[in-house]
């Protein structure tokens, strides 16, 4: 039996292409418009731990059993180069080490808000200590071969010349 009714015109065809393409886009719209619309997923943890090609543990972000957010910072061996903590009062304090995983380098912030930088040797003693004291002026601790010095630099402001434990540091470019 033969189908009596005509083939669809040029313009009929390109009418049902175009109605196509519009249902096409009005359901990408639509699920563009709720993907929007829907809450993004979160991911909570304590411990999220970063793992090189072969599974080795190279570093993690976690909190320590006092409730401490802490990153720690790997090398090859496994050792904390990098070792990061904000402690219960707030205060951060930032770890490096060198190649045998002995601290070298330590910053942080004290309770005041004052900032704090400390160059360990090998070690692991403190070396020289810089920080900001109460009354906003730099001051430098040096140990050095059993001897301990102290400097403490003008304020902002200007002030008096550098000092020592004892006196005036004269002759310095600072």
């Amino acid at each position: 039996m033969l189908n009596d009714s005509p083939a669809p015109t040029r313009l009929e065809r390109q009418v049902g292409r175009l109605a196509a393409v519009v249902a096409v886009l009005a359901v990408g719209f639509a699920l563009a418009v709720t993907w929007a619309l829907l809450p993004k997923p979160e991911v909570q943890a304590s411990r999220f731990e970063l793992r090189d090609a072969r599974g080795q543990r190279r570093g993690a972000l976690a909190i320590d059993p006092e409730g401490n957010p802490t990153l720690r910072l790997d090398d090859a061996r496994g050792r904390a180069m990098l070792y990061g903590i904000v402690r219960a009062d707030g205060t951060p304090r930032l770890r490096l080490a060198d190649s045998t995983g002995t601290s070298r380098i330590v910053l942080e912030m004290d309770a005041g808000g004052e900032p704090h930088v400390q160059l360990l040797d090998r070690g692991g003693r403190t070396g020289a200590h810089a920080w900001i004291d109460g009354t906003g002026r730099p001051v430098l601790d040096v140990r050095w071969r059993g001897t301990r010095r102290r400097v403490t630099l003008p304020d902002s402001s200007g002030g008096r010349a550098p000092r020592g434990r004892d006196g005036p540091i004269e002759g310095r470019s600072w």
